[in-house]
Parts: C-alpha cells; structure tokens; sequence
C-alpha cells in the first residue's frame, strides 16, 4: 500500500477499495474449511487454541475444553501447546516474580479473552516447577514416551 494517496483532498478509502470483516465472521469460516476444532466458538475466538484441539482431535485426545488443551501429562510431544511453556523458560525466566503463577496470568491474559486462565496457568506453573525450570528437562518430560517406544 503506498503511504499517500496518487490524489490531494482524496482520502484512502475513496482511492482504494477497503472492505470491514468481522472477525468472528472471518473466524467462523476459517475454522470451518480448516480447522476441526472440539471447542465450541462461544468458548473462544482464540485461533491458537482451536488449532491444538485439532491437533489434539486428530490423536483422539480431549480437546473440547480449554483445560484439557493444557493437561501436560496427557500431552502428545508434538502439540503446539507446549510451545507456551518453552516460551516462558526462554523469555522469561529473568522476569520470575516470587508468585510466577500471577506472571503466568499476566501472560495468559493476552490471549485469553475470558475463562479458565487460573486452571491454565496452574497447569503451566505446575508444569516449570516439575522440570525446574529448566529446558533439557522439559525436554526429556515432553519425549518421554518416545524414548520408551
């Protein structure tokens, strides 16, 4: 798009041509021609998350709640829902408050427009306190039935 209009006293949108899409509308339809997402719309708009509960779907997992997107013990080792949790011990592990639950909901906020943010973020938080915050052992945690395989 160039920066200035070809023509003074024309704006914008009389030179091109510009279209408003709501994105619910927009979200809608891509979900249904591309995603098969478990959760319902009315739960979230949060494209990330309807594209792990159709990852998750097609493995057979739970994927109709927010929560059960997040249950790492039952996480396959390829699902995009560990990609948070890598997130925050990369980036984040010099910003460590004395209580990192409130800092994961902080995070969380984000990208969550309303629901079960604390139960995520006790997940995540339970999660970094089992591998101590530490990669290598996220690492081995998140490939542990593949080693036994």
């Amino acid at each position: 798009m160039p920066r200035h209009t070809r023509k003074p006293g024309k704006s914008f949108v009389d030179e091109f041509e510009c279209t408003v899409v709501e994105y619910k509308g927009l979200l809608k339809r891509y979900l249904q021609y591309n995603l098969d997402s478990d959760l319902p719309l009315s739960s979230t708009q949060n494209l990330y998350f309807h594209q792990i509960s159709a990852h998750h779907k097609r493995l057979g997992l739970d994927a109709g709640s927010i929560p059960d997107l997040f249950d790492y013990t039952q996480l396959p080792a390829d699902s995009p829902a560990w990609d948070p949790i890598y997130y925050l011990i990369r980036e984040d592990a010099d910003q460590v408050l004395e209580d990192y639950t409130e800092r994961i909901r902080e995070a969380l906020r984000s990208w969550t427009e309303r629901g079960p943010t604390q139960k995520i973020a006790n997940s995540m938080l339970d999660m970094l306190e089992w591998v101590d915050y530490e990669e290598e052992r996220l690492d081995a945690y998140r490939y542990r039935h593949q080693e036994d395989a």
